[in-house]
């Protein structure tokens, strides 16, 4: 299973599952990160997890959810968490939306 984690800020959620990943052995869950500046859980995950940055105000926001989709669809991811919502938009939702990923 891979789950991925939106996060801008300090990502105290995400930092809370890195620092006890015991709790996911069951699942064998792959943790992945999305941030949409340079911050705190960047910083803190990018040599923990796979992670990536897309600077939403350079590419504005119909090219970042574009290309936030894409890597998650890349990556099969089966879960999206939600650590920071101002980022999100319908149209990002939606492929994940109704319980099946749709393609870009």
């Amino acid at each position: 299973m891979n789950v991925a984690f939106f996060c801008t800020g300090e990502g105290s959620f995400l930092k809370f599952i890195v620092l006890n990943r015991k709790i996911l052995e069951r699942v064998s869950a792959k943790i992945i990160l999305l941030c949409d500046r340079d911050c705190g859980v960047y910083h803190f995950a990018k040599d923990r997890l796979e992670t990536r940055l897309i600077d939403r105000k350079s590419l504005g926001n119909e090219s970042f959810e574009r290309e936030s989709a894409q890597w998650f669809l890349d990556l099969s991811v089966d879960f999206v968490f939600l650590s920071c919502n101002h980022i999100l938009r319908h149209d990002l939702l939606g492929i994940y939306g109704g319980g099946e990923q749709k393609n870009v």
